[in-house]
């Protein structure tokens, strides 16, 4: 029996309709009354819920009056077809208040997007609106900045520790081409794991990047002040000469110490194949050895090799190389990448980057050894993290835990 029924029966004694709609009343929805709904939000959930670009777990809560399912249904043009940005964690569920976690990706597509969250409950469905927001691009005129924080723990052979938090800003212009860099970092250091706080340093880098023709270069200093208020200073001078967007030839020096001229050789698919170092009288010759697209190797001659072992996930920009960040304390990146200004090389001057992110790195320089292993737990466009560990035979640990956030316009 239904309201519309009774209305039909306006002739009927007004003692017999009024408990008929009684009986209605019972039988069919009331918004008033929660129990009656097959799905009713609870805990102040919204029908309509708005997201940030950068993914995250998400929970609908809702309570249901039989047993559930749900499926998600995209808008033709929140999507391509090859792509499904919420995952449903839960699909079904029964009677009670319940609750559907999903997960959002990433919003690389530079545009607001829309799908809906349908719940299916006794014959009906209900429906939760989910918006996702565009990544907050740079406009043209504006300077784009890749942000890097890392939080750091080293325990050193002797018992030392030190516990420091990172920023670094990497800056590009708006062609894509780099414009410079800061680095911030606080490092403490105590005597032993039970011992007091012995000191802390506060480090300040920054550098401007200069370009002149096929030349480029930039002045790098480093300030340092201690908890006692005493400040040093040191800077360093980086030159190169450019061929094709790379870096083929150049010089650095560091505060007085002599000048190093290098050049930089590269095989076919742009990939750096050597690296040639002249200290004075001394060259110092470093080859690379790649396996189609990944650098699998550094050699220097019978003093010294690194290799490395690609993981899964790829490293998605060709402007911004990963391996060069995070793998810092390595010899050999050193002296075939780092020493010829390895900011070149995180700015994806020196060659074609390696498609894949390392998952191990071992170096073995006379007889020192050292091994990186790198966890990525999230990899898009517009958001790395991962947890970097660094070990070496004299007894150092260091854990890296990284966050790296891009403009979705990076290359």
């Amino acid at each position: 029996i239904t309201i519309k029924h009774l209305q039909m029966k306006k002739f009927l004694y007004i003692f017999v309709a009024i408990p008929l709609i009684f009986i209605a009343t019972a039988c069919g929805n009331n918004d008033d009354d929660p129990e009656t709904d097959p799905i009713t939000p609870i805990d102040g959930q919204t029908q309509t819920v708005t997201v940030p670009a950068i993914g995250e777990n998400q929970t609908l809560q809702f309570h249901a009056s039989e047993p559930w399912t749900a499926h998600v249904e995209y808008t033709r043009s929140s999507m391509r077809s090859d792509e499904e940005w919420i995952i449903l964690n839960q699909t079904s569920g029964e009677p009670g208040d319940s609750y559907v976690s999903y997960s959002i990706e990433d919003n690389a597509t530079g545009k607001q997007r829309q799908a809906d969250i349908v719940i299916l409950c006794s014959g009906e469905s209900y429906t939760f609106t989910i918006i996702q927001k565009p990544d907050e691009s740079p406009s043209p005129d504006v300077d784009m900045t890749v942000h890097v924080k890392v939080h750091s723990y080293v325990v050193y052979g002797d018992n030392r520790e030190e516990d420091g938090e990172s920023e670094y800003h990497f800056y590009f212009n708006p062609d894509g081409s780099p414009r410079g860099f800061m680095f911030k970092s606080r490092d403490e250091v105590v005597d032993s794991p039970a011992g007091p706080t012995r000191s802390w340093v506060d480090n300040l880098t920054e550098g401007v990047i200069r370009y002149e023709g096929n030349e480029i270069s930039c002045t790098e200093v480093l300030t340092m002040t201690d908890n006692n208020g005493n400040v040093s200073t040191e800077k360093s001078e980086h030159h190169a000469v450019l061929s094709d967007g790379r870096v083929v030839s150049g010089w650095y020096q560091y505060d007085n110490e002599d000048k190093v001229s290098y050049e930089l050789t590269y095989n076919a698919l742009g990939q750096l194949i050597r690296s040639t170092q002249k200290d004075n009288d001394e060259t110092n010759v470093h080859d690379v050895d790649w396996d189609n697209d990944n650098m699998r190797g550094i050699f220097w001659d019978s003093r010294g090799s690194a290799s490395f072992t690609p993981g899964q996930e790829e490293n998605l920009h060709s402007s911004f190389d990963l391996n060069m960040l995070w793998i810092q304390d390595f010899e050999m990146l050193d002296f075939a990448f780092g020493d010829c200004s390895r900011i070149w090389s995180i700015f994806g001057l020196t060659g074609k980057p390696s498609r894949n992110i390392f998952h191990n790195a071992d170096e073995n320089v006379f007889g020192d050894t050292s091994t990186y292993t790198i966890d990525v737990v999230k990899n898009t466009k517009i958001q790395t993290k991962a947890i970097v560990t660094f070990m070496n035979n004299s007894g150092t640990q260091n854990v890296d835990e990284y966050e790296i956030t891009y403009p979705s316009s990076l290359k």
